[in-house]
């Protein structure tokens, strides 16, 4: 995908530069259609992100928010849509996998070649068309909207339909292997996050005294405190300001990650915006803000002054030589628990009730106690952010040194002078001169063998681990059925492949003997091939890209890698003994990185 192309032209939009000349130009108005289809009260909710799509507002972090009235005027998203919505300025538009209704701000597109829909899933999330969106912002709020009256003129980049799947395929693959490094670093990361949690949230309501006398609080988010500290309403602690008509000072974002700061600082993105300053809220350096992700990550600390969502709640504190230990108490997992107490609105982005809030107590040690609390999670918190740091950058380092040498080895060998040839295939350019390039299905054949009793030991599959006895993989709540009379057998030695799943790599050469799904493949090595080389060569992610190109489904949730279309696929054969050399040498090799 690094090649270039013979010839480019000018695609007469300043977004976008260059493209292939043999590349169209359309208005996205000719091959995206509106759709604003309501009235449809008994669909699921949806939820816009920008991970994962459009998904079930169900499955958005297993968060459920109850809604009660206003179905009516949602607007119906079918799966395979696009999704216009409040962020697409920072992320892109959001493809559709579930069907369900929406917020009615929001704009549907149905695509009038859902062929092309693939291509599009990736241009959407690109910098370059992020860039073109944030040309057609309107509104004043950090939420901003998109003209789709404005963006539908624009044209937009359509190339040959065997070109946007080469295109889509080389990113799934390349991507792909990239969201497991993501996954793994994230889980670590999650970890080290979760503990600085806990010390938070075990400084903040306890204090640093393991032995100090507790007393209780009558207070549901909070149990108990230290028997010496005081309980004040947030009521008699901060006030609420509501000033507006500031329309030359800067605009503010609330990030969870930085609290509240100029918008400029934010990841480097500066808003445009027209009008409405007016009506915008003042806030002022060590201001308190309750914004609407409030709910998920606390109530934020005004690093800047400047102007806000007037949907936003300023508190200007009381005695602000209080504010270092509440800007701790406030991002604890224990207050975020009260705040979800509070929650109004139907929307993903969610108000805080203040008249509610304001009402609810909240812990005051004494001010001595506080400036130490302070002092110990600086400390504390700061050699946890460092280590999270540090974890991140040996976890990324590591990933991408154990694919370079699994895919160097499988792929070229383990001579560095060897003469190399060109294969002919897309995705492979070239293999040593002295390798052949064979059919799969010279290497394999489909044993179809099934169980008559169901007595025999129950295996799994995973892409991460390969083949395990069920007994002994993690438990997921996976389906059980009653029986196992039909399952396919499955002997030492032979290639299993969830069909299902063989596009994200759920296949593996089997250690064990048993049964597993009669959904799955199972294959026999019908060559003296050494097995365990082509369990490290078909897991290269420029295989998985390209099983996921012969794959068949609407998405990836529903592609299926069929024998027919398995077998034909070409796959590189070193001579036998080169390929025990190679699996001898990765074997050493990736076990010293996995350590």
């Amino acid at each position: 995908m690094t090649q270039r192309y013979d010839t480019y032209k000018d695609s007469g939009v300043q977004w976008l530069g260059e493209i292939p000349g043999h590349w169209e130009m359309r208005k996205m108005k000719y091959i995206f259609d509106e759709r604003s289809e309501k009235n449809h009260p008994n669909e699921p909710m949806l939820s816009a992100t920008q991970s994962e799509g459009v998904i079930l507002q169900s499955k958005y972090q297993g968060r459920v928010v109850v809604v009660n009235t206003g179905f009516e005027g949602l607007k119906l998203v079918k799966d395979g849509d696009f999704v216009i919505h409040l962020r697409s300025f920072q992320g892109g538009i959001e493809y559709a996998y579930d069907r369900g209704i929406i917020s009615a701000a929001y704009t549907i597109l149905n695509p009038k070649y859902p062929e092309f829909s693939a291509y599009y899933k990736r241009l959407f999330k690109s910098s370059s068309f992020i860039d073109l969106l944030k040309i057609c912002v309107t509104g004043i709020r950090e939420g901003q909207n998109i003209n789709y009256s404005k963006l539908k003129q624009f044209f937009i980049p359509l190339p040959p339909l065997s070109e946007q799947h080469s295109i889509v395929s080389f990113l799934d693959a390349k991507c792909g292997k990239i969201d497991e490094w993501v996954t793994k670093k994230q889980k670590e990361v999650e970890h080290l996050q979760e503990l600085k949690q806990r010390v938070i949230a075990d400084a903040v309501t306890r204090g640093l005294n393991p032995h100090v006398k507790m007393k209780a609080t009558n207070i549901p988010w909070l149990k108990e405190i230290p028997e010496h500290w005081e309980m004040r309403k947030m009521k008699y602690l901060f006030d609420e300001r509501s000033e507006k008509n500031h329309p030359d000072e800067p605009m503010l974002s609330a990030t969870q990650s930085e609290g509240v700061i100029l918008q400029s600082k934010y990841q480097g993105r500066v808003v445009v915006v027209n009008t409405g300053f007016e009506g915008l809220k003042l806030v002022k350096v060590g201001d308190f803000v309750i914004h609407l992700r409030s709910f998920q990550g606390g109530i934020e600390y005004a690093h800047d002054r400047g102007i806000i969502s007037s949907a936003y709640t300023i508190l200007t504190p009381k005695y602000p030589e209080f504010s270092a230990y509440y800007k701790r108490l406030f991002k604890s997992s224990s207050f975020i628990d009260l705040l979800k107490i509070c929650v109004t609105g139907i929307r993903e982005g969610q108000n805080i009730n203040y008249s509610k809030l304001k009402q609810f107590f909240i812990p005051l040690p004494p001010l001595s106690e506080q400036h130490s609390i302070v002092s110990f999670l600086d400390a504390k918190c700061g050699k946890i952010d460092e280590w999270v740091t540090k974890k991140q950058k040996e976890v990324e380092h590591l990933q991408e040194l154990k694919q370079r040498v699994i895919a160097d080895a499988v792929t070229r060998g383990l001579n560095p002078h060897v003469k190399m040839k060109a294969t002919n295939i897309p995705w492979l350019k070239e293999i040593p001169e002295h390798w052949e390039v064979k059919p799969i299905r010279a290497i394999l054949r489909e044993n179809t063998d099934k169980t008559e009793t169901g007595d025999e030991e129950l295996l799994s599959l995973s892409q991460y681990t390969g083949i395990s006895r069920k007994k002994d993989a993690a438990k997921i709540g996976m389906f059980e059925a009653e029986s196992t009379v039909g399952y396919k057998k499955v002997h030492p030695g032979q290639f299993v492949m969830n069909i299902m799943l063989a596009w994200n790599g759920s296949y593996a050469v089997s250690e064990f003997e048993g049964i597993i799904s009669p959904a799955y493949c199972v294959f026999d090595f019908i060559s003296k091939d050494e097995k365990m080389y082509y369990n490290y060569l078909w897991r290269l992610s420029m295989y998985q890209g390209a099983f996921k190109t012969e794959s068949r489904g609407i998405i990836d949730s529903r592609l299926r890698l069929y024998p027919n279309k398995f077998l034909p696929f070409p796959t590189i054969c070193p001579p036998i003994e080169e390929q025990k050399q190679i699996v001898s040498y990765l074997d050493a090799k990736c076990s010293k990185i996995d350590k």
